[in-house]
């Protein structure tokens, strides 16, 4: 017969329940529940005190079997539930299941941890935009990670860090803008950008160049060097320009000397 109670002790470890039939005044037996499956496939989703129960039970109440839960004038169906909404709330609101069927969306809301494993693929593809937000988002692989897209774009409000043993980037051009501070070496196969040396490598320098320190240069041939304080220069090849060069406020193509007679020398030939 049917009748209906309410969950008044749980074994969840064997799947019994026992169940107070109010109308009676009696507990059950422990009652089995019955699931979608129990063999290969097993689906444990306990149920709690108090919880509102029909049972199919025998003519003395004895032996019976548990079909599932019930709304009732307390417990009511959640409050934001509709025709085409299909809705789990499981522990309250900790974890929340809302599917549209007219619309198609799916939402997930967890109050705790999320976790995903899988012995073999995982992929995700979306035909509009996928998004991964969060506090911090660290991907992380075995061998190795790949972002691939026509345009790659970093942002960051502050400081965008790169820590590696070797940084390599291949590209016909690279073009950076605002100031570049290097701590260390740069190394390239030659500069064009200042002829006399090695073919293969090409510097611009279209706003000016300021060394704090010591720069050296084989065989340099520079249009125009302006000397700030500070730094030295050295070329151990020679140095050449066709203009001008001024050191300490004198004019190397304009600086005369005064001879032994007290007379005024030519400027440099």
């Amino acid at each position: 017969m049917l009748k209906f109670g309410y969950i008044s002790e749980l074994d969840v470890s064997n799947g019994l329940v026992r169940v107070f039939f109010e109308d009676d005044g009696i507990t059950s037996n422990p009652l089995p529940v019955s699931v979608q499956a129990s063999k290969t496939d097993k689906y444990s989703f306990p149920f709690v005190i108090n919880e509102h129960v029909w049972c199919l039970m025998d003519e003395n109440c004895e032996f019976g079997v548990v079909g599932g839960a019930i709304y009732s004038v307390k417990d009511k169906p959640s409050s934001h539930v509709g025709e085409q909404l299909i809705n789990v709330d499981i522990g309250a609101t900790k974890l929340q299941l809302k599917i549209d069927r007219q619309a198609g969306n799916l939402e997930l809301k967890l109050e705790g941890d999320a976790t995903i494993k899988a012995q073999g693929n995982i992929e995700i593809t979306a035909i509009g935009n996928t998004k991964v937000k969060g506090e911090n988002v660290l991907v992380e692989a075995v061998t190795e990670a790949k972002v691939k897209a026509p345009t790659v774009k970093v942002e960051a409000a502050t400081i965008t860090e790169v820590t590696t043993t070797l940084l390599k980037i291949t590209a016909p051009t690279t073009t950076m803008s605002g100031i570049l501070n290097v701590t260390g070496v740069v190394a390239a196969g030659g500069f064009a950008g200042f002829s006399g040396v090695g073919a293969g490598g090409v510097m611009t320098v279209q706003n000016g160049m300021k060394v704090t320190g010591t720069a050296e240069i084989d065989d340099v041939k520079a249009g125009d060097y302006t000397s700030k304080t500070g730094g030295v220069m050295t070329a151990s090849q020679g140095l050449s320009t066709p203009q001008d060069v001024k050191a300490g406020g004198k004019s190397l193509t304009l600086h005369t000397h005064t001879d032994s007679q007290g007379g005024a020398t030519t400027p440099p030939i």
